[in-house]
């Protein structure tokens, strides 16, 4: 026991052991002196040196991952700025195809005013030379007696033309704002075809410088239902010399 004891002893404190602890209880330690010589240690220098790194570590990821972004930003920012060019050209593009166009329209409406104005000018010699008309329709008056129920049309027939004699027959209709010609009256009674008489009938009348001529409707209900007269001359061979309407002005007896 005694000799157990001892070799323990001298295991214990020989070299190897002695530099196995130390190597154990082995530490590093920063010492700082002051400016009045005073010594301050710090003896957590690995956790430090750590606590460096994982910020480093962690900044430097931030650096990369913000390059990234400020990349892709700018990506961005120059895609956004070439659609804006694009569409400006666009528009700068459409505004000149619009100005074209109304180029084209002023162009084309000052074609259609020229060809309507030589269209006028055509016309107006057919209208210079058309005839004038040979007869002339004056002093038109309605009357109308109560008391009898008799409306009467008075005109005259005057011969405008140096021929001796003019022969032919007039009709008067009795016209009001409703479309059915049933609804008018014709005088002399005869048939009318698109709102005319065919030219073969009508009071006959042969006349070398006028014909006064007078037509009596008996029995007329509401003779203010009318408001227009429209007066026909016809040739003796049933072409139509004048039309011309009058207002009726109804004049009591």
């Amino acid at each position: 026991m005694e000799n157990l004891q001892g070799n323990l002893g001298k295991y214990l404190n020989g070299p190897s052991v002695k530099n196995h602890l130390v190597k154990k209880n082995r530490q590093w330690t920063i010492l700082l002196v002051d400016d009045h010589g005073t010594l301050i240690s710090f003896s957590r220098f690995k956790e430090a040196v750590l606590i460096f790194a994982s910020i480093f570590f962690v900044t430097v990821i931030a650096a990369v991952i913000l390059f990234f972004l400020y990349n892709k930003a700018q990506n961005d920012n120059k895609k956004l700025q070439t659609i804006l060019n694009a569409s400006q050209e666009k528009v700068s593009f459409l505004r000149n195809e619009n100005d074209i166009l109304m180029a084209d329209l002023v162009i084309m409406e000052s074609k259609v005013n020229e060809n309507s104005i030589k269209k006028q000018t055509d016309k107006t010699p057919a209208l210079e030379d058309k005839k004038p008309a040979i007869v002339s329709v004056d002093n038109f008056n309605v009357y109308y007696d109560k008391n009898k129920n008799v409306l009467n049309i008075q005109y005259i027939v005057k011969k405008t033309s140096l021929d001796e004699k003019i022969t032919g027959h007039t009709v008067a209709v009795l016209k009001n704002n409703v479309a059915n010609q049933n609804e008018w009256i014709v005088l002399p009674q005869s048939n009318l075809i698109k709102g005319k008489p065919s030219g073969k009938t009508g009071q006959v009348f042969i006349i070398s410088k006028l014909k006064k001529v007078n037509f009596k409707i008996t029995q007329l209900t509401n003779p203010n239902r009318f408001n227009k007269v429209t007066i026909f001359v016809f040739s003796k061979k049933g072409e139509l010399l004048l039309e011309k309407d009058f207002p009726i002005l109804i004049k009591g007896i």
